[in-house]
């Protein structure tokens, strides 16, 4: 299998013949030597996993980062873009891939091999995360640390290197379905554990040094320079790694050129703890099975602080590695760190559920045959003797590699063992934090945008309508779902909401205990929830039974579906989370139960969602019921007029009254609701 192309710089310089080998050098190029084998190994684990089509745009990812030609992916008309990366030369491999990925561009191999080192930008590029590990899938993303040193750039020279690169990330996203971050890394700042503050893909103050522990366990050598802590001993203290930072630049065996400075391990104190607590509950929106890892990894780290940090383990095992055995996998460390640590704590439970989403994580289904083959792959192998070891049936595996296909309600199940692990260990470590006075280690405006996202979903309020726990990357809309009004005499009206068409299953007074999802008060309510939880799609067929308004409600939730886009909690842009949440979205609806003849306003719903992704159903009647519809109205704000716009929107049911009720309500909402932009008041109306 073809090895990484990016071609290591020799260690050795002219005049190391002449002079004696120390101690202290051979120990670092015997520790050099290790990490480049390590290296190798970690590629072509990393290669394996991956499809041709995938293999070829990662093979060109670092041409794209060295030069700025017409017609290559990253291109910009500019003069001043930043290029180049250390002690890079192309391959042959990396050149062949180029050519056929790109056949109208011409590359001349002259240039290509003349760029001066004093021209290149990019000290170092380093990857982040299960790449290279057991962890990789066909999902996983490839993260990238693109270290520079800062001081180097003008404002301009960042703002084009940024362009840069994300040109090349949208052209492997949409050309091959990869899906590339590359981190801008100030190695300046990455000796101090600085890492930015948060948004979607950033880490925030809150991880800081546990991301340079992730960052060390995990990372392989793509192209440029060597960190220094691949060679430093293990164990090693900031005191003795800035010692041999020393010796390497009066040391005649090791180029200090070749090597860069990222900073030694960290040492963590209990402050930080809370905010990386915060976050993984955050990313646990978008990534559970990796939150539910690092969230056991901080409590393991937290209360069985001897264990040591995973980074120092894996070195250790790299370092140390003798012929006959095996190189190591950092995440089968880490996993195996933590379920050692739920075991001798008497949390099973936990430990089955850390092992069912290890295994969902890896997205390779075992079969009865691979238990006794001898003829299986390295992955596979492992995974199955874990199987053994556990001592699952193999009916437990046989419902895990159905995974895909689990029902909405056994997935949102499952989601809240891992909603309800991630709660517990919080508030373990936020009582632990609380307990010893240690001080959160967290910018307030981090611990605020965090915390209100984390609000947003979890908190309970009147009025609001709840979310469940999806974690499952399939869509969760539905073909068929079942909505089936109950009542006593005509009185205590509710609505449960089941999962497929369970008509007959009710005619028949057959068990839908398993089906059912959702129970509610009003129709709206039901709808509401449907909504919310993305449960009805563009091609979800609704059921109706012992609903006089069936048809119109068919109609309804259409509306509201069109009108409330779904939204993601943990995308949602940190200035709104850093101020107070106000109303965005209002959608009001008129006498939906009541029957049409009714010339009065008897009942209003009112759906809305606000800033931060929360929604609320409010329902009145009575005299006063459209009032207070008003007050709700009022309460929206704005800065963009295109945000007035589809700010509300009125539902009147079709019917011989229909007339009547919407001039009423259009003159009562002239005569009390204004929006206010800029000098400017008005009003505006969307009726149906």
């Amino acid at each position: 299998m073809h090895q990484r192309s990016a071609v290591q710089r020799p260690v050795a310089v002219s005049d190391a013949a002449d002079s004696p080998l120390t101690k202290q050098d051979a120990l670092l190029l015997k520790n050099l030597n290790h990490f480049k084998n390590y290296n190798k190994y970690k590629n072509s684990v990393m290669e394996s996993c991956m499809s041709n089509e995938k293999l070829a745009a990662y093979r060109v990812l670092s041409l794209l980062l060295h030069v700025n030609i017409s017609g290559l992916p990253g291109y910009l008309e500019n003069p001043k873009v930043p290029i180049g990366i250390k002690h890079y030369k192309i391959s042959t491999v990396e050149l062949d891939t180029a050519k056929k990925l790109f056949r109208g561009v011409f590359f001349n191999e002259n240039y290509l091999k003349s760029l001066k080192e004093e021209y290149c930008i990019i000290e170092s590029l380093l990857t982040i995360g299960s790449i290279g590990s057991i962890a990789q899938n066909s999902h996983s993303d490839f993260d990238f640390w693109l270290c520079i040193d800062e001081n180097k750039f003008t404002a301009e020279e960042m703002f084009l290197l940024k362009k840069k690169i994300k040109k090349i990330e949208e052209w492997a996203d949409e050309k091959f379905d990869l899906e590339v971050h590359f981190f801008i890394t100030d190695f300046n700042k990455a000796i101090r554990n600085e890492f930015g503050s948060t948004d979607e893909e950033s880490t925030g103050t809150a991880m800081a040094k546990l991301l340079k522990e992730e960052f060390l366990r995990s990372y392989f050598q793509v192209a440029g320079k060597t960190p220094y802590w691949s060679m430093v001993p293990v164990d090693a203290k900031e005191g003795t790694y800035n010692k041999i930072l020393e010796f390497v630049k009066k040391s005649k065996h090791l180029k200090e050129d070749d090597f860069i400075d990222l900073g030694p391990t960290p040492s963590i104190s209990m402050d930080e703890y809370f905010g990386a607590a915060l976050w993984q509950i955050n990313k646990a929106l978008s990534s559970p099975y990796k939150s539910v890892f690092k969230m056991a990894l901080l409590l393991a780290y937290v209360l069985d602080e001897k264990g040591g940090f995973i980074c120092d383990m894996v070195k250790k095992r790299i370092l140390g590695k003798k012929p006959e055995s095996q190189w190591p996998d950092p995440y089968l460390i880490m996993f195996e760190r933590i379920l050692d640590f739920f075991h001798r704590r008497g949390e099973e439970k936990t430990v089955d559920l850390l092992r069912k989403c290890m295994y969902l994580k890896m997205e390779t289904k075992i079969l009865r045959s691979d238990y006794q083959s001898k003829k299986i792959d390295q992955k596979r192998a492992k995974i199955a003797n874990y199987i053994k070891e556990w001592q699952w049936n193999h009916e437990t595996v046989q419902e895990l590699n159905k995974f895909d296909e689990w029902s909405f309600k056994k997935n949102a199940g499952f989601g809240m063992l891992i909603n309800n692990f991630l709660i517990s260990a919080y508030r373990e470590l936020s009582d632990m934090v609380k307990t010893k006075g240690s001080e959160i280690k967290i910018s307030q405006n981090d611990l605020t945008v965090l915390g209100r996202k984390i609000y947003a979903i979890y908190s309970k309020q009147q009025a609001k309508i709840y979310s469940i726990s999806q974690f499952s990357d399939k869509d969760p809309h539905q073909d068929n779902l079942t909505l089936v009004r109950y009542s006593q005499h005509g009185q205590n009206e509710s609505f449960n909401v089941y999962m497929d068409d369970v008509t007959n299953r009710i005619l028949k007074k057959q068990d839908t205990k398993d089906y059912f999802l959702f129970n509610s008060k009003s129709a709206l309510g039901a709808l509401s929830w449907i909504v919310l939880n993305k449960c009805y799609g563009q091609k979800t067929r609704l059921n109706i039974m012992n609903y006089q308004f069936a048809e119109e409600m068919n109609s309804l939730i259409e509306d509201i579906f069109a009108f409330f886009p779904p939204i993601d909690i943990s995308k949602i842009d940190s200035q709104k989370l850093l101020n107070q949440a106000v109303k965005e979205k209002v959608y009001i609806v008129v006498n939906f139960s009541i029957p049409r003849w009714t010339k009065d306003v008897k009942t209003v719903g009112v759906i809305s969602r606000n800033s931060w992704g929360e929604m609320f159903l409010h329902e009145y009647s009575g005299p006063e019921c459209l009032n207070k519809a008003v007050e709700i109205l009022k309460q929206g704000k704005f800065e963009l007029l295109s945000e007035v716009k589809d700010f509300y929107k009125i539902y009147i049911p079709k019917g011989d009254c229909y007339s009547p009720l919407f001039n009423h309500v259009n003159n009562t909402l002239k005569r009390n609701v204004s929006f206010h932009f800029g000098n400017h008041s008005f009003y505006k109306h969307s009726g149906r």
